[in-house]
């Protein structure tokens, strides 16, 4: 009687060796940081398996916005396209192989702070500047959205130095913070009625400056056409400016390929505009190389030595209209663009249908850049 009991146990172990699993994960979550590739690739999360069921394990991924592209999760946007990373949050990666499933719960953080692009480690203003946007100097860079806010107590319509602090935070709040010293200065008139910087050299930071433009005649500059007052020289026409010599610089001290990045940044906002880009020229750019170095004993439209800023230009008879934009302390082409682009008056110069030449120079002295666009048509 006890022999067909016997018997009946290896088919039962046989039997139950037929029914074995070919999917065994090699675990049941992973973490991966915001902006790293998640693989969707079935060898990545499955153990030893024959190369044949792999090829044969179906993927998926159910969440809305979300597709496997390449052996990768990625997140769309509105309209389907795939982005280039999976956005953060939680998902669930399926694997499938005939009647067998298993799930992968996949988990994107982010917890990489900003970083900063542009950081001036000063910034100087003229004093009343209150509708500057203090944020619009300092640029960051996140791979999700990077907000700009500052703190500090400062008050822009009194001169004085001030401490700021500013914060860059991205979409998960991870934050960056920096201090900046900002300097509030009392503008000093000048004898054209124009306003100057205080004469602190080398130590400027600001892109509020008053633009100058101004049409030259028969040896005449007329009304700067954005101040409103006189950009310097002589009204009249009764003299000739005489023709300048650039100062003796050593090259190293001129940041040429910053020049011509604003001004294909120039012709980019023109375009944007539905204006004709600028032409590059030899003549303009000499005259601004002369006039980034004056900047640094005098930041004013009017020269060191009392001439008009269009004095700096051997041939401005040549020009029907001129311009001129000024700025210092600003650390890249694209923060001192965005300054301009900012204030009214530089703007105007920038999308100037009358101009179709630009001359540009970025002079650096200890580390601060002086800036100077001027414009000619």
């Amino acid at each position: 009687m006890k022999k067909p009991y016997v018997l009946l146990i290896p088919c039962l172990l046989f039997t139950g060796c037929a029914t074995n699993d070919h999917l065994t994960l090699k675990e049941n979550e992973r973490t991966f940081e915001y902006g790293e590739a998640v693989s969707a690739d079935p060898t990545d999360y499955l153990k030893e398996t024959d190369k044949a069921i792999l090829d044969a394990v179906e993927v998926s991924v159910e969440q809305e916005g979300t597709l496997i592209e390449e052996q990768e999760l990625r997140s769309t946007d509105e309209k389907g396209n795939p982005l280039d990373v999976l956005n953060v949050g939680e998902y669930d990666l399926h694997l499938r192989y005939e009647e067998e499933e298993e799930t992968v719960h996949l988990v994107v953080t982010d917890t990489t702070a900003p970083e900063w692009v542009d950081f001036p480690k000063t910034l100087r203003l003229e004093k009343g500047s209150e509708k500057e946007e203090l944020r619009e100097y300092f640029q960051c860079k996140d791979l999700s959205k990077c907000s700009i806010s500052i703190e500090g107590d400062y008050d822009l319509s009194k001169a004085g130095n001030y401490t700021i602090k500013v914060i860059a935070t991205d979409a998960s709040d991870n934050q960056i913070s920096k201090e900046c010293k900002l300097t509030v200065y009392e503008p000093k008139k000048t004898s054209s009625g124009g306003s100057a910087q205080s004469g602190n050299s080398g130590s400027s930071n600001t892109a509020n400056q008053t633009p100058s433009t101004g049409n030259s005649s028969g040896g005449s500059f007329g009304q700067s056409g954005s101040s409103g007052g006189s950009s310097g020289g002589s009204s009249g026409g009764s003299s000739k400016p005489s023709t300048p010599q650039e100062p003796e610089t050593p090259a190293a001290s001129y940041h040429t390929a910053y020049a011509r990045q604003v001004a294909e940044l120039v012709n980019a906002q023109r375009a944007s505009a539905g204006l004709d880009p600028l032409a590059w020229d030899p003549s303009l750019a000499s005259a601004a190389n002369i006039r980034s170095k004056e900047l640094i004993v005098l930041f004013s439209h009017t020269r060191p030595d009392g001439t008009d800023c269009f004095t700096a230009i051997s041939n401005w008879q040549d020009y029907a209209a001129l311009g001129e934009n000024i700025a210092a302390g600003q650390p890249s082409p694209s923060v001192v663009m965005n300054a301009w682009m900012n204030s009214s008056g530089h703007r105007a110069n920038i999308l100037n249908s009358h101009y179709t030449k630009i001359g540009v120079s970025c002079y650096d002295k200890d580390g601060m850049y002086h800036w100077v666009q001027i414009f000619g048509g």
